[in-house]
């Protein structure tokens, strides 16, 4: 289940699968790429975290919105996983809908909302960086490796 999981996120970051390519396509190949950085960003964070599942006695997951996503913040690591796919695909999905309709409105002359769309796409952007980013950083200065586990001293 793990495998799978890890292979079909692979797919999605990557963008080699085409299975999973019925999603609504990245208009703008900067936003593709930008896209293609959160999932690789979140798949990192996703690795952490698995070490926090293997490490129940030493870390817990201190994110509370993440803590009740996986039913625990001491979460099951085929829990951690299967959520973060079906969360990185549903960022995929809704990114790719929100970049094109920006796209859509820039080339209509007529269409006043660009202006709305654009900040929205920046805006769902810049805070899956931020917040994902974070969270990577966060466990890397508290020596929280992708996929290891903690032994507490």
């Amino acid at each position: 289940m793990i495998r799978i999981a890890l292979i079909l996120a692979a797919c999605a970051a990557l963008g080699g699968c085409d299975a999973l390519r019925l999603v609504a396509p990245y208009e703008s190949d900067t936003m593709r790429n930008t896209e293609r950085v959160w999932l690789g960003m979140h798949a990192i964070d996703t690795a952490q975290t698995v070490t926090i599942a293997r490490s129940p006695m030493c870390l817990r997951e201190a994110n509370p919105a993440a803590a009740w996503l996986y039913g625990s913040d001491h979460p099951d690591a085929g829990r951690v996983i299967a959520t973060n796919v079906i969360l990185g695909y549903a960022h995929y999905r809704i990114g790719g809908w929100i970049d094109k309709r920006t796209e859509q409105a820039g080339s209509d002359p007529d269409d006043d909302s660009y202006s709305g769309w654009y900040l929205f796409r920046a805006a769902w952007h810049g805070f899956a960086l931020l917040g994902t980013g974070y969270a990577v950083l966060h466990n890397a200065q508290a020596r929280v490796g992708p996929f290891s586990e903690v032994h507490c001293k």
